[in-house]
């Protein structure tokens, strides 16, 4: 268990929750943070050299493969003549750099995407043969027409050029297809293509296509031994640490808010954590788009994805919300101290419950499931967030008018613009409990209802 667990941990219970909510115990869980953030930091770097180290290994094994191969006595002659030729045998190496990466997810797309860029150039350059046999070194016998050739080498660059494909495959496409075409268009030219609509496997189209075929292959076939590394297990480690992430920075932000100003040492921690966080959500929205091409949205697959992409909005939204809520509790003014501290032991209440949450999605995307079991828990849970914040938002109101003070109080805005952000944060945590397998949509309301009232936001 991390040193950050634990103290999210300390928040998990009720007294203690209410316990943190004291200046020194908001000390110590400050302390023990940075301790581990430093912590995460060393085994962050770790973790990245160990990945760069292992995809360095695979991918000098891999080449090392192609060049031994080629190398092999008999084993070039074996080929069929267009094969045997040195720097075709390159283009494995090449397609292999091109698509080898970190993850499956990774090497799958950009084989793909080669693939399909290289094959648009060749059917083009099947058609224009079928059509033409030879090109113009055989304008003679076939009525070559040179305008025919320069309309169908416009049409098809303004098409790949408009339709809506990755650039890596437009930039296949574009290559091999100006190659294709100034062989054909060239009377002097060696280069064989397929005719008459039957494929020349030593043809120059083909035997490119072949050769990307193999490379790109290759590539998927080293992240996937000696095992695979996926962008799925990616997601789900750096979603565990995102969501510890948010738990803490959420129970250190409502922790200090006190009455007690914060000081620069504290800010600076708390922005540290927000950065962090952020660049993490920023990285893996990438990775989440890389996990459908490791099972392409099918069965337990997808429903994992979903889950994670629907969870990752929730962490999104959370970091925003708990930020609000960190501009408000580093407010300096104190003058609300008495009124404030009344409401700890509910404030100290509604984080619990807004953890409890967290881990409990965080335990449904984990397995890839929501059962019958989990989604009555989530909805006890949220049950007991929102009747929560509606006691807390009673107790604020009675409070302000008990203290004969203004709803439109100056000295209160900071007070104001907390509790309001409390209340964007039980709307954002409510609306998982609409999470079933079927969907993962909530309806948009105005306010949160439930059996105990409507905490409006």
């Amino acid at each position: 268990m991390s040193l950050a667990r634990s103290a999210t941990s300390d928040l998990s219970g009720r007294n203690q929750g209410r316990a943190a909510l004291n200046p020194k115990k908001h000390d110590e869980l400050l302390e023990i943070a940075s301790i581990d953030h430093i912590f995460q930091e060393m085994l962050a770097d770790k973790a990245t050299f160990f990945h760069n180290t292992q995809t360095a290994l695979r991918g000098a094994a891999a080449i090392t493969l192609v060049v031994g191969a080629a190398t092999v006595p008999g084993l070039t002659q074996a080929l069929p003549p267009a094969y045997q030729n040195p720097l075709l045998l390159a283009m494995i190496g090449f397609w292999f750099v091109l698509t080898f990466g970190k993850t499956v997810g990774f090497a799958v797309r950009n084989a793909w995407q080669a693939i399909a860029g290289t094959l648009i150039a060749v059917l083009n350059s099947l058609v224009m043969n079928a059509v033409f046999p030879g090109g113009a070194k055989l304008a003679a016998v076939n009525g070559y027409k040179p305008a025919i050739a320069w309309i169908d080498l416009a049409v098809v660059v303004f098409l790949v050029m408009y339709l809506n494909i990755s650039n890596r495959a437009r930039t296949f496409a574009l290559f091999y297809l100006a190659m294709f075409m100034m062989h054909f268009m060239n009377p002097h030219s060696h280069a064989t293509f397929s005719r008459s609509w039957t494929v020349d496997i030593n043809g120059t189209g083909v035997s490119y296509l072949v050769v990307c075929l193999v490379g790109t292959s290759l590539a998927v076939l080293f992240t996937v031994i000696p095992w695979p590394r996926t962008a799925t297990r990616e997601v789900e480690l750096e979603i565990k640490h995102i969501k510890l992430g948010v738990s803490t920075l959420m129970s250190q932000v409502v922790a200090s808010y006190n009455g007690t100003p914060q000081s620069s040492t504290v800010r600076s921690k708390l922005a540290r954590g927000f950065r962090a966080i952020t660049e993490k959500l920023a990285e893996i929205q990438g990775r989440l788009d890389l996990m459908w091409w490791e099972g392409f949205d099918l069965g337990d697959r997808g429903k994992l994805r979903h889950l994670s992409a629907a969870f990752v909005v929730l962490l999104r939204e959370l970091t925003d919300i708990v930020r609000a809520l960190q501009l408000a509790a580093q407010s300096d003014v104190t003058q609300s101290d008495d009124l404030m501290d009344t409401l700890n032991p509910q404030i100290a209440d509604l984080v619990q419950f807004a953890v409890e949450i967290l881990e409990d999605c965080g335990a449904m995307v984990a397995d890839g499931d929501i059962n019958s079991e989990e989604h009555e828990r989530m909805k006890n849970r949220v049950r007991d967030l929102m009747a929560t914040m509606k006691r807390l938002t009673a107790a604020y109101t009675d409070k302000r008018s008990e203290a004969g003070l203004d709803p439109l109080d100056l000295d209160l805005l900071e007070e104001d613009f907390f509790m309001y952000n409390l209340a964007q944060m039980t709307q954002a945590l409510a609306r998982t409990r609409c999470w079933t397998l079927s969907t993962l949509i909530c309806p948009e309301t105005t306010g949160i209802s439930s059996s105990e009232g409507t905490v409006r936001t």
